[in-house]
């Protein structure tokens, strides 16, 4: 199934389009954990079905004929009709079946049509499906864990019903209450289930969600007059007001009050420390920082201790946690201090936003909210033990191994009801911290970013010791999952000193920038291409990818160097340019003055933040007998590599700038980059 570019937490909430959209997903605990477990077999579901005849007994006979109604038109509903809106044309036909039958099957159970018979028969039906289509995606899911996930679903869902009034909601707002409360929903599978939902789901999201609307309304109408009497009906059990048929009330996640009272910041070697206020809201736990500490938080932070750490939550397994920074807090730190930082430290990870790279106002306009009502909710959370067992998988099969927790890093700008994902803030690398528990070797070790696909991909990563242990700081532009990793790679052409660039190709290549040739050879000597020499660029900076626009008439964006954006993420970021308007000459050598020329725009970029004051302006391009000879199109910029001391002349004092330049050579110019940029320790 086709991957799409979106957060999985962003993402997440768009399951709701294969399992939980239906028009009265209210049943809190039908499929509770114990509950599911009692019924693994299929043979105790007194429980479920006496609440369901409870919710039946509080039903006026009013209400009653509303059900029915809705009942008829749910019967009769083409589920069908909405597949090419809700998933993506690509997505796995088994799947989508799967999918298309589970939503009518919670439909028919959220409108009180249902009976132990029924469920047997669902259970007995779905289970060789649930197996089937789980298995070509390489994943286990038992029947058990694909209840509890529906049931987990509803929970959060009739949590965030009860907190908020539903008599004047509409079809749309309903279908934005089914969204919020996917954001909170357990998987048991440790996201085997939601990732694989995830990637059915139709890549514009704006259509599956208003298939979630379209199906609500062909049921219960814009009033939502069932979904309401369900509704009522349910919270008469809560209250007291009675089981009708003996059921057990429903096991609501209960939002649990503050327990921390808000701490006055505590001084801090660099600036100053805050404990934010805890609320539990089903399955995820929320640091809160409350209006009334901002202003002393603010006062308590200089230009010189400008640091505001602020301590995640502890949260059980399983439990996410995250916290809320107000947009208040935002601006009148980098008010303050232009250089404030806000680090999110969770046990031995941490997360640095620079207030100063936070547009709060674009933000705001984004979610249609004055910036008084805006937050950004950052999330620091180990992912899943199955994904973190598909990635150490992944990382062994390199040859490496994984030093760290493998974590999930999340934004999202959130503010009356509204959110949206955050991938990156003003273009800017944030730094991630990693405490480490090992000896590191900081040549061969490195920060990686995990891709959707369990694969992973270098970033830049400097080792520093603090308080006698090593630290990884893990820079990047955007938020994903991360880890720290170290491999151990040499090549029979390269080792022991077959090859003087050794110790820059084999801290490269098990940095995971620069790779062999399928022969198992470096073959150092082979000159480089053009496309070759940008993807290691792209590769070594951790840029993001960016799709091919065709721009040059000898690409077509299908090579090898157009995969996940390479070669486009460096033309977009100023890198690299053609050799004409309209041409790149991909496949030809790269010469000494174009791949200088690539270092020394890439030492320009605002996010490296490169000292100026570092380049040794004694240096010209007459130091070398053939200077005149570089052309107008690199001259600076390769004034710019040779000043930085990456790049030198050779033996006879000459430049040669139309020279080609050689696989041992480029491995020295890139690792010497990745050094005078700070993006990398010394290389040994």
């Amino acid at each position: 199934m086709k991957k799409y570019p979106f957060s999985n937490k962003a993402m997440k909430a768009m399951i709701a389009a294969t399992v939980a959209f239906t028009p009265l997903a209210a049943t809190s605990s039908l499929f509770h954990a114990e509950k599911v477990e009692a019924a693994q077999n299929f043979s105790n579901l007194d429980n479920l079905v006496s609440y369901l005849e409870g919710a039946k007994t509080n039903l006026t006979p009013a209400q009653k004929e509303l059900i029915l109604a809705a009942q008829t038109k749910a019967s009769k509903l083409n589920y069908d009709a909405y597949k090419s809106k809700i998933f993506s044309s690509q997505a796995d036909p088994a799947a989508q079946e799967l999918a298309m039958e589970t939503i009518e099957f919670i439909t028919k159970m959220n409108l009180l049509d249902i009976d132990k018979t029924a469920i047997e028969e669902f259970a007995q039906i779905q289970s060789p499906k649930v197996e089937a289509v789980f298995e070509k995606e390489n994943k286990s899911v038992s029947m058990n864990q694909y209840l509890t996930y529906i049931g987990n679903v509803e929970q959060a869902f009739l949590t965030k019903v009860k907190s908020s009034s539903f008599d004047n909601a509409t079809a749309g707002n309903y279908a934005n209450a089914v969204l919020t409360a996917l954001l909170t929903a357990e998987d048991p599978s440790g996201g085997n289930i939601g990732d694989t939902f995830v990637d059915l789901v139709n890549k514009d999201l704006q259509t599956a969600r208003d298939a979630v609307k379209e199906i609500v309304v062909a049921i219960d109408g814009n009033d939502l007059l069932a979904t309401k009497a369900l509704i009522s009906a349910l919270k008469k059990i809560d209250s007291g007001g009675g089981t009708g048929g003996g059921g057990t009330p429903p096991v609501t996640p209960p939002v649990t009050p503050p327990v921390t009272p808000p701490v006055d910041p505590k001084p801090g070697d660099s600036g100053v420390i805050i404990t934010p206020v805890e609320e539990t809201v089903g399955n995820e736990v929320i640091g809160k920082i409350p209006d009334t500490q901002i202003d002393k938080i603010v006062d308590a932070i200089t230009t010189e201790k400008n640091e505001v750490v602020i301590s995640m939550p502890k949260a059980e397994a399983g439990k996410e946690v995250s916290v809320m920074i107000p947009a208040g807090l935002v601006d009148k730190l980098e008010a303050k201090a232009s250089n404030a930082v806000i680090i999110i430290q969770s046990g031995n990870v941490s997360y640095e936003l620079k207030p100063a790279n936070i547009d709060t106002e674009a933000l705001a306009k984004e979610l249609g909210i004055p910036v008084s009502q805006l937050a950004l909710k950052v999330a620091v959370n180990p992912v899943p033990s199955a994904r973190a067992t598909e990635v150490t998988k992944a990382v062994q099969a390199k040859g490496a191994k994984v030093l760290s927790q493998i974590v999930d890093f999340t934004i999202e700008a959130v503010g009356n009801g509204k959110s949206v994902v955050v991938h990156n803030l003003g273009n800017r690398f944030i730094n991630r911290g990693f405490g480490l528990d090992v000896n590191v070797n900081a040549s061969h070790a490195t920060g990686v970013r995990v891709n959707a696909d369990g694969t992973f991909s270098s970033v830049p990563t400097k080792f520093v010791t603090e308080n006698g242990k090593s630290k990884a700081v893990v820079r990047s532009l955007r938020n994903s999952e991360y880890a720290v990793v170290e491999g151990d790679v040499t090549f029979p052409d390269v080792d022991k000193g077959a090859n003087w660039a050794e110790k820059y190709i084999e801290s490269l290549a098990s940095k995971y920038i620069i790779e062999g040739e399928t022969n198992g050879h470096y073959s150092p000597n082979k000159y480089m291409t053009r496309a070759q020499f940008a993807v290691l660029l792209a590769r070594a900076l951790g840029l993001p990818e960016v799709e091919y626009d065709g721009r040059f008439k000898d690409v077509k964006g299908n090579e090898w160097f157009n995969k996940n954006g390479a070669l486009m993420a460096t033309v977009k970021y100023g890198i690299v340019a053609g050799t004409s308007e309209n041409t790149f000459t991909p496949n030809a050598n790269i010469t000494r003055a174009q791949a200088t020329a690539m270092i020394g725009r890439a030492l320009k970029l605002d996010f490296l933040n490169f000292d100026p004051a570092k380049l040794d302006k004694n240096k010209k391009l007459a130091d070398f007998k053939d200077g005149k000879t570089v052309g107008a199109a690199t001259r600076e910029d390769v004034l710019v590599a040779y000043q930085a001391g990456i790049v030198g002349g050779t033996g006879a004092g000459t430049f040669e700038p139309e020279a080609f330049t050689k696989r041992d050579q480029m491995a020295k110019i890139l690792g010497e980059f990745l050094v005078k940029a700070d993006l990398i320790n010394d290389l040994k």
